[in-house]
């Protein structure tokens, strides 16, 4: 079975042409996310991202899941994740982050340099181009609206896919209770996922779909 991944939700956790970071005022503000999760219908566990912006115009993103995914009453499934990512001008400068993939223990690390991100961990150490877009698909991308070829990198396990992303358009969404304008991009290829981000560009749901099985991540409480 493969893991799960908000990322891009491969089985599903889950950067871009360039990703849309969030405007910085001077003082620093922090923004807590939290999502419920199901698998072909049913409740599997929870996921929160919280952003910090800072006054020296970073931002800061970490994250949290945890997922457990039962079959006829017996836990068949767990997935547990811990990352981390900085961002300044709308760039990722690095990340870091830990899983336990049913048991199997994943670490990564990304680093910003001049010649592109070096990732390092669970077999990897190699460069990979500064535009690759992590699948933890925190910001809404920018950039061309259509057939746009993407390198998407798991935060996980470190691994490049290879994906088309599209604007599917503007729709309005109940996020949290309320109804909101949000954008939808859908990615296709090596990874199948459907995200919807706000007027911040945050990510407010999220929908895959890996070996036949539905992931949905929902937006469920904000608090700032």
């Amino acid at each position: 079975m493969h893991r799960f991944c908000l990322l891009s939700m491969r089985w599903p956790l889950l950067f871009c042409f360039l990703l849309h970071a969030p405007t910085t005022g001077h003082a620093q503000t922090k923004e807590t996310r939290r999502f419920d999760i199901a698998v072909d219908g049913d409740t599997a566990g929870s996921y929160q991202i919280t952003f910090v912006s800072g006054p020296d115009g970073t931002v800061s993103v970490t994250h949290q899941a945890d997922v457990s995914v039962r079959r006829y009453l017996v836990v068949s499934y767990t997935y547990t994740f811990s990352g981390s990512e900085l961002w300044k001008d709308s760039q990722l400068l690095k990340w870091d982050c830990s899983a336990n993939d049913n048991g199997t223990r994943l670490v990564t690390s990304g680093r910003r340099g001049t010649d592109g991100i070096r990732v390092t961990g669970n077999g990897h150490d190699r460069i990979v181009r500064p535009d690759i877009w992590l699948n933890t698909y925190s910001f809404k991308p920018t950039g061309q609206r259509g057939g746009q070829r993407q390198a998407i990198v798991e935060a996980d396990s470190g691994k490049e896919l290879q994906g088309l992303v599209d604007w599917v358009g503007a729709e309005e969404r109940s996020i949290a209770g309320q109804k909101q304008a949000c954008d939808h991009f859908r990615v296709r290829g090596e990874v199948q996922v459907d995200v919807w981000y706000d007027g911040q560009g945050r990510l407010v749901h999220q929908e895959s779909v890996e070996d036949g099985h539905r992931t949905v991540m929902k937006l469920t409480q904000v608090n700032r």
